[in-house]
């Protein structure tokens, strides 16, 4: 499930780095400073949202690599 969950998340970034990438290009198009700042900021929610989910992705593959060594066997020594 979890491998689902980062294929998902991995999609939602690459959407999220393709909106900031069309949002700049239209406020490089864009005639009125206005409209230009306004694509820019929305350019710019794109970029910080992709950097939150490969953060999140990040933590989710760490905690997968964790919770696979665990449970720990243990040995009794008698």
């Amino acid at each position: 499930m979890a491998d689902n969950v980062v294929k998902v998340l991995n999609h939602l970034i690459e959407t999220s780095k393709n909106g900031e990438k069309g949002f700049v290009a239209a406020a490089d198009d864009a005639k009125n400073p206005e409209l230009r700042n306004l694509l820019r900021t929305r350019g710019q929610e794109c970029a910080a949202a992709a950097a939150e989910l490969q953060a999140l992705v990040a933590q989710l593959v760490a905690s997968q690599k964790t919770a696979a060594r665990w449970p720990v066997p243990c040995t009794v020594a008698g």
